[in-house]
């Protein structure tokens, strides 16, 4: 399981989310690989979620989850030098 915010990780061409990534408080990204669950996301950018899945490198280096399940989280993310972001 990955604990995060949901950030935006590509557009299309009139500016428009069209994929997202899951940031941790460990400074790492995870892209999220889409799919119809992934898509639910979309609507989510900004907010924190826990997430489950199959985590797995790209040949670029990058991290992927293949999302099996995700949940909004309340708390706010704390970030390692203490600030909170909501």
């Amino acid at each position: 399981m990955i604990v995060g915010i949901i950030i935006p990780s590509n557009w299309d061409e009139n500016g428009l989310i069209k994929a997202v990534s899951i940031y941790t408080s460990d400074e790492k990204e995870y892209l999220v690989q889409p799919d119809r669950l992934s898509e639910e996301l979309l609507n989510h950018v900004h907010q924190m979620v826990e997430a489950s899945g199959k985590v797995h490198q790209r040949p670029d280096g990058r991290r992927q989850i293949i999302l099996s399940s995700y949940r909004k989280k309340t708390e706010p993310f704390v970030e390692k030098r203490g600030q909170v972001c909501s």
